[in-house]
């Protein structure tokens, strides 16, 4: 049978341990979580530029132009105006 000073120093061992597994939990959590506000920030400044670039258009034909552009550097997942039918371009 296990003496109390061996239950005491097995509990001891469980917590450090338990202790040590979840501050490294905790650091992968935060790394994960600043990688993803990394990939944020990226988008969001891209995002922002792409709007800024479109913005600055003077015409239908040169926002047609840049929107398609855009379109086809997102890999197909951009939006697209719809308007170029309509205006011959």
């Amino acid at each position: 049978m296990m003496s109390a000073e061996q239950i005491v120093a097995a509990h001891t061992t469980q917590l450090t341990r338990l202790h040590d597994m979840n501050a490294k939990a905790l650091a992968t959590a935060e790394k994960i979580d600043e990688l993803n506000m990394q990939v944020s920030r990226q988008t969001v400044d891209e995002h922002v530029g792409n709007f800024h670039e479109l913005h600055g258009t003077k015409d239908v034909r040169e926002l047609v132009k840049l929107n398609q552009g855009t379109h086809a550097t997102h890999g197909g997942k951009g939006c697209q105006l719809g308007v170029a039918s309509e205006f011959g371009i």
